[in-house]
């Protein structure tokens, strides 16, 4: 993604001063992207260069996936907890199934109405009508599109390189110490385990197999030798005198 970014900037013309800290926040119904920290003409500059193609989609994605509480490594930093996700589908679905924004349309009696004054529900896709939408769909219909707070998603930029936002589990630049940690404590139980597994290895082959423990030498009270299993199961078996034959 820093590459990426980066060869969009110097194809454009784009010099970013020194010691400037960008934010860049996506809006997730259109993926246009927001930028902050910058002066106007900047700021113009960066946001025409990178509202161009799929830019705006894929690095909300990229975002998204950069989400630490994904993989149990912390909590979720809290941009992802804000919004709700549902809002975001129910929306897309709409789009792909009317053509239609939500947040154009005029809300009424607990529905959202196109201009020809037809329920958006009804002209929802029947793959999309599942109960997490229904419920939004009359949470945002009966209070407003405003109730629910979008869910945007926001990264940093400095010194040519992206860094994630309120967390120390981040992918950035100073961010990784917790990557290295993760991997020493994985390696130390890796070796752990195969220490442990030579050792039981080890133990197992200097005991007797079942067929060595079936016919080990034993010793009745008179002297006589048997051939004897160790549960008992050949007791008696082969038995002959003790006179260190073989």
């Amino acid at each position: 993604m820093n590459e990426a970014l980066n060869q969009i900037f110097k194809e454009n013309g784009i010099v970013i001063p020194d010691g400037t800290d960008l934010r860049f926040t996506i809006d997730p119904y259109d993926f246009q992207i927001r930028v902050s920290g910058a002066d106007e003409k900047l700021t113009e500059e960066i946001e025409a260069a990178l509202n161009t193609g799929d830019n705006g989609y894929n690095l909300y994605s990229h975002i998204s996936w950069s989400n630490p509480g994904h993989y149990g490594i912390s909590e979720e930093p809290p941009q992802y907890s804000r919004g709700n996700p549902w809002k975001t589908s129910l929306f897309l679905a709409v789009k792909e199934s009317t053509g239609y924004d939500l947040r154009e349309l005029e809300r009424k009696d607990g529905q959202f109405l196109t201009p020809d004054g037809e329920n958006v529900w009804d002209l929802l896709d029947d793959k999309y009508k599942i109960d997490s939408h229904f419920y939004t769909y009359r949470l945002l219909a009966g209070y407003g599109w405003d109730y629910v707070e979008d869910q945007d998603l926001s990264i940093g930029y400095k010194g040519d390189s992206l860094y994630d936002l309120d967390t120390e589990y981040g992918y950035g630049s100073g961010q990784t110490a917790w990557i290295d940690q993760r991997r020493e404590k994985d390696e130390a139980d890796q070796r752990k385990y195969m220490k442990e597994r030579e050792e039981t290895l080890r133990r197992e082959e200097s005991m007797p197999n079942r067929y060595e423990r079936a016919f080990a030498s034993q010793y009745n009270p008179d002297g006589t030798r048997v051939n004897a299993a160790a549960d008992g199961s050949y007791a008696g078996l082969f038995a002959e005198e003790n006179t260190g034959g073989g």
